[in-house]
């Protein structure tokens, strides 16, 4: 598919279709076609023995002569001796207190057969095995300066591996950002001091498409939301109430235990849906370890009149940022914002699948009642 920015491939790990493509093999396929002296460079926060398939991919390239050097956080320090030829350091975090990021960038490798140079790979999907029984979404671009900003943010944070103690927390605003060559795509670096995926829900105008009527759509899929974030659901309440079409899909915290979205704002939301206010306001939930429908996604998408421009745009921002305090205020992430319908649309139809895969609780009556159902 060609698309209308340097965005070379769009990839959505589908853990309920079986034998269908991962990250996984997304990743070892790049990795294979990187040439002999070329480079790769990787921040990752997981990544375990118990699913080595990247791990070989990036050894066999050092024994053939690429030059490979890879973050990791320090509770994976053990995988560091079987990185042969591979030059890798681990921490807890680099600008910030936790490595979050899921980036990989070549200097050259093919995407779908087609030679490209300096690629960036962002993705929400980790490199554990777990993450494979999990609905992931990762996007390609290929674009000297965007690779070139987020290289240069990657030594960066190399620099920063080193001293004791370890230095403080530094906020990577707008000035950080980085744009590609067209600026149509723009990576947002964490941590940061202000919110912009706030910014961006104020931003969403809602009046109706001047040529089809439609009205502004918001689509969600997000896998982990913290009630310190509460401000991000009043933005988009209010975008409902103004007449913007809001679907979300959540991944539920079942058990409190702070690895999805806390139960308060679901709540929330039901509370909102059963007001009787005639909100287009939609919720589905998936559920924490509900292999195979574990949404691990990270995005939202607008189709709507954006910013003060008064165009109507559809924009995808993506990456590995959940929409918690720490990854606001203190991990090492990375998103991606992305003007292309043809992306967008790729999203709209993944989060259409992941819809169809969960309870629709528009019509829960009590929040127990709400489970999760396979295809």
């Amino acid at each position: 598919m060609a698309f209308e920015t340097e965005v070379k491939a769009v990839h959505f790990t589908d853990a309920a279709t079986p034998y269908a493509p991962t990250h996984f093999t997304l990743l070892k396929q790049f990795i294979d076609n990187t040439p002999a002296r070329g480079r790769i460079h990787v921040a990752i926060s997981h990544f375990t023995a118990d699913y080595p398939i990247v791990r070989n991919a990036l050894v066999a390239a050092a024994a053939r002569g690429v030059k490979i050097k890879v973050l990791l956080r320090t509770e994976y320090n053990e995988i560091i001796p079987s990185l042969i030829g591979i030059e890798a350091r681990a921490e807890d975090g680099y600008f910030g207190t936790s490595l979050h990021m899921k980036l990989f960038l070549f200097s050259q490798t093919q995407v779908d057969s087609e030679t490209c140079s300096y690629v960036s790979v962002i993705s929400s999907a980790p490199l554990n095995a777990s993450s494979v029984d999990k609905q992931q979404n990762t996007v390609v671009v290929a674009d000297e300066k965007l690779y070139a900003g987020l290289l240069t943010h990657w030594n960066s944070m190399s620099d920063r591996s080193s001293g004791d103690p370890k230095p403080r927390i530094v906020s990577l605003d707008k000035d950080e950002d980085v744009l590609s060559t067209s600026g149509r795509i723009k990576a947002y670096l964490f941590p940061r001091s202000t919110d912009p995926v706030l910014h961006v829900i104020q931003n969403v105008k809602e009046t109706r498409n001047p040529v089809t009527g439609a009205r502004p759509r918001i689509h969600i899929a997000m896998a982990r939301w913290s009630t310190w974030r509460e401000s991000l659901l009043d933005a988009l309440i209010d975008r409902a109430e103004a007449g913007c079409v809001v679907d979300l899909v959540l991944r539920v915290d079942w058990d409190g235990d702070d690895d999805g979205v806390d139960m308060a704002l679901v709540r929330r939301v039901q509370r909102v849906l059963r007001s009787g206010n005639p909100l287009s306001l939609h919720l589905h939930l998936s559920r924490v370890d509900s292999t195979p429908i574990d949404v691990h996604s990270k995005y939202l998408l607008v189709d709507a009149e954006y910013g003060d421009g008064g165009d109507w745009e559809r924009i995808v921002w993506t990456g590995s940022e959940n929409w918690t305090k720490p990854a606001l205020r203190s991990n090492d992430e990375v998103m991606i914002k992305i003007r292309d319908s043809r992306v967008h649309q790729l999203f709209v139809e993944n989060h259409e699948r992941l819809k169809s895969l969960c309870v629709n609780a528009n019509l829960g009556t009590e929040m127990l009642t709400l489970g999760w159902m396979g295809p």
